[in-house]
């Protein structure tokens, strides 16, 4: 397996890195420090690619690996929202822990270890009893954290303080963050969710323990641990335990199906392959995903079947399917911008254009041989590619900061819950939950521009208002676009727009295809309404008003000192003497 990953990662890293980086690097983008930095963690790579080169693929199997992260011991990647799909096959394990969690002793601190190999839906499980109703209507308080190798119990404890409150820690002695906590959580029932807890790590175990006892131990609070070993159950002393079992073939194919959407002449070939996935949901739904891309080419699918990773040990075919899906990117170019990223330490928040000018100096962006593209287009194209091959992770990147998606592409589910998000400049309103209008409430650092795009599909004022754009003060340009100008098309777009007032900040303003026959009291005022009265847009550069056909008039512009442009076109029942009618009232500002 490994030597796949060999060749990209040698030939894309080691001979093209040292031989382009030192000038472009270090003379075009002033990375000067960074050269150091790059050329000691090329030798890192370089060692680690010789070390498994050399390694018997038994060692590299994922069920006995030893794997020391690079980043905090506090992951933020694995969220506690529900997945895409529906679980499956998980029906009564989530009916057991629910009754367990729901039902447990008032006089002790219940703890449910979820115990599996990797890969056989731990997680999923945790995060699917998690958001449980009766979950939610019975804890007063839930918090959820990924823990990996490093484990340090002020830390965690300080992880837990944070998640509830919503606060940095100001300390991490021990005795402070349980006088912390204790005042928190005060008589509150909680459940904590420690997700990927690894045996090495369990020599913390009874210090963790007896700090939790401290805290509402006797009113029915629990504590979920997802593991891979069932040795936990030993060194903490645990009441109870749920071991998973792998998935039947049916609930495979089941699974399999929802990702895939095979035509009905491939079904025999796609039960084949899921029986080969021994049970195991990762697998699965890595391959599903994979094949829903070639629904239609019955020699990928088959391809897939004969695929020499099943003569790979079973505890081993984790990995073997993970460089499937590798294999399975477009192109070597592709590949070596994918590989490069793995020199990132865990939980890094990457910078787009950074990671565009750190591909280009590496050689690992060429030249567009039709001369059609620039090299920084084509490294855009290659985070695009990247980012539409594994669409069901993005509502887990919840550090991400910047997305920018074609128009003519569909933006990814739930991006409601990149809650770090500062970049979005296109989004698509949809029907279906997940891409609703409300996915851009949570958003509160968005900045620059914002094309909403759909803006037919919102049902009402109250629906519009959850986008809560007029809270994102970093916003300056925000386009409001509908599909169609028509007066029976939408008898309600004067509503939505009222209800997506914009920030005070906001600097252009474009509203296209519009078909109210005036605007909304805020765009006519170019006001936005506060609790006590109307603020003034006053920052306001330029108002473009495109296929309004029914409009007929024009906002009010005498307390917009700033605006310099008033685009207006095919505004077919717009009286256009208004505007000399009205020109005593423009500003003085405003470009003739």
């Amino acid at each position: 397996m490994v030597d796949a990953l060999v060749i990209v990662a040698a030939e894309g890293i080691l001979n093209k890195a040292l031989s382009m980086a030192a000038n472009v690097v270090s003379i075009a983008l002033g990375y000067k420090e960074k050269l150091t930095e790059l050329h000691d963690t090329l030798n890192m790579i370089r060692a680690k690619l010789s070390d498994a080169e050399g390694k018997k693929s038994t060692e590299l199997q994922l069920q006995d690996e030893k794997v020391e992260p690079a980043g905090s011991s506090y992951r933020l990647g694995t969220v506690p929202y529900l997945d895409e799909f529906k679980i499956v096959g998980r029906e009564n394990d989530e009916l057991r822990i629910v009754e367990l969690l729901t039902n447990s002793k008032g006089d002790k601190l219940t703890i449910v270890p979820i115990v599996g190999m990797g890969g056989i839906g731990k997680t999923s499980l945790a995060k699917s009893v998690y958001n449980n109703h009766k979950i939610e209507q019975h804890f007063e308080v839930r918090t959820w954290l990924c823990v990996s190798v490093k484990v340090n119990v002020d830390k965690l404890l300080a992880n837990i303080y944070e998640s509830i409150s919503r606060e940095k820690s100001k300390s991490l002695i021990t005795v402070t963050l349980m006088e912390n906590l204790r005042e928190k959580l005060g008589s509150k029932r909680y459940l904590l969710v420690l997700d990927d807890v690894w045996d090495e790590e369990l020599s913390y175990w009874d210090e963790f323990r007896k700090c939790m006892l401290q805290l509402n131990s006797e009113n029915g609070s629990c504590i979920i641990v997802t593991t891979r070993k069932l040795n936990i159950r030993r060194n903490a002393n645990i009441e109870d335990s749920h071991i998973l079992k792998s998935l039947s073939d049916d609930e495979s194919w089941a699974m399999f199906k929802e990702r895939a959407l095979p035509l009905p002449e491939l079904e025999e070939i796609g039960r084949d392959i899921v029986k080969k996935c021994c049970g195991l949901p990762l697998l699965v739904d890595i391959l599903g995903s994979m094949l829903r891309h070639y629904n239609t080419d019955k020699g990928k699918w088959l391809s897939i079947q004969e695929s020499e990773v099943w003569d790979v040990e079973e505890r081993g075919r984790v990995l073997s399917i993970l460089k499937l899906s590798f294999d399975n990117l477009p192109d070597s170019m592709v590949k070596q911008c994918f590989v490069y990223c793995s020199i990132f330490k865990k939980d890094k928040v990457i910078d787009r254009e950074e990671l565009v000018q750190l591909w280009m100096a590496l050689g690992f962006v060429t030249t567009d041989t039709t001369g059609t593209k620039e090299m920084e287009d084509l490294g855009n194209d290659n985070i695009q590619i990247l980012v539409n091959e594994f669409p069901q992770e993005m509502k887990n990147l919840i550090s991400l900061r910047h997305l920018v998606i074609e128009s003519h592409l569909l933006p990814p589910k739930d991006v409601g819950l990149l809650t770090s998000l500062r970049t979005l400049a296109y989004f698509q309103v949809g029907r279906q939950k997940g891409r609703q209008i409300e996915e851009l409430g949570p958003l509160k650092h968005l900045g620059g521009t914002l094309r909403i795009c759909n803006l037919e599909e919102i049902g009402s004022k109250e629906d519009a208002v959850k986008a809560d754009l007029k809270r994102k003060p970093n916003l300056n340009m925000i386009e409001y676009l509908w599909n169609c100008c028509d007066e029976d098309a939408n008898i309600n777009d004067k509503e939505v727009l009222e209800g997506l007032q914009p920030p005070a900040n906001v600097k252009i303003l474009t509203v296209e295809k519009f078909s109210g026959d005036s605007l909304p009291e805020w765009a006519m005022k170019m006001k936005i309404k506060t609790e006590r009265n109307w603020t003034p847009l006053a920052k306001l550069v330029e108002i473009t008003l495109t296929d309004c056909h029914n409009c007929l008039n024009i906002p009010m512009l005498e307390d917009l000192p700033l605006l310099q442009d008033l685009v207006l076109r095919n505004m077919d029942n717009f009286g256009y003497r208004s505007i000399l009618e009205g020109a005593p009232f423009f500003p003085k500002s405003l470009r003739h």
